[in-house]
């Protein structure tokens, strides 16, 4: 692809289909509630610092993996947990508050959906094609639902 449009990869350059973190989970976005948090609280207490080191880093394993040659799906696992634990906090955070409204409560449940039903067809679409090889037959039986119905 890169070479139909004129540009050459180095030599040591390879990467693989990447979905955008985004993408397949879009309930990462609540990830940037607990850094807007009015904080009334010491600093020094744990919560923050916690939200913090997270935060932190989350972005030092995602700077590195940037930078990183072999990019690859599966090195996200690298970055996933601690901003999904962000987002977990965020999502807490709109539960306990009062001043959130209900439509905010119900987006994020919607996001929860989203990224639910994404990761479910990630993982049955994948490029590599392992849901057919692995197991055909069940792959047959959806395919004549789908086709019958």
């Amino acid at each position: 692809m890169l070479q139909s449009r004129g540009i050459t990869e180095p030599k040591l350059y390879a990467a693989g289909n990447v979905t955008g973190i985004l993408a397949f989970a879009p309930f990462l976005v609540l990830a940037i509630l607990p850094f807007l948090k009015k904080r009334a609280s010491s600093p020094f207490s744990a919560q923050p610092l916690t939200i913090y080191l997270l935060g932190g880093s989350f972005l030092i394993s995602l700077t590195s993996l940037l930078l990183y040659y072999y990019g690859q799906m599966r090195f996200l696992v690298d970055v996933i947990s601690q901003i999904t634990l962000l987002a977990i906090f965020g999502y807490w955070l709109i539960l306990r508050r009062s001043h959130y409204k209900k439509t905010m409560l119900h987006f994020s449940n919607f996001l929860i959906l989203v990224t639910l039903i994404a990761s479910l067809l990630l993982a049955v679409t994948s490029e590599s094609g392992r849901m057919p090889k692995l197991n055909p037959a069940l792959m047959d039986k959806i395919n004549t639902f789908f086709i019958e119905n």
